[in-house]
């Protein structure tokens, strides 16, 4: 929990993870900056959770910290957020509640068919 008894956010999850990864390699914030090709600025701010990285930010930084992109980001949604996204059936999902393909990917079927679209 955060200071003020709220969850961390995601920013603030992730950045405590580039840094315990960093300190764990014995190297300043300057250090990670330069192999990952940014500033150390940047990375103070991102370890204190008050960035919002790009992909290829993230990319970079978990290559400089020798970690997978999927290890340094796994599960940086609270359970609860998780459970309510899966639960709305976000666009992330590849098949339908009865197992068909997503209707997206069936409209070029229709086409000629003589439905109104």
């Amino acid at each position: 929990m955060s200071p003020r008894g709220r969850r961390p956010t995601p920013a603030q999850i992730l950045g405590a993870r580039v840094r315990a990864r960093r300190e764990e390699l014995g190297w300043f914030q300057a250090d990670l900056a330069r192999v990952a090709r940014t500033h150390a600025t940047y990375i103070s701010r991102l370890e204190a959770g008050k960035v919002n990285p790009s992909l290829d930010v993230i990319v970079d930084v978990a290559f400089a910290l020798g970690m997978n992109v999927s290890t340094l980001t796994a599960n940086l949604l609270p359970r609860e957020r998780r459970r309510r996204r899966r639960a709305k059936g976000t666009s992330a999902d590849l098949t339908t509640a009865d197992g068909d393909e997503p209707m997206g990917d069936r409209v070029g079927e229709a086409e000629g068919s003589g439905a109104d679209w």
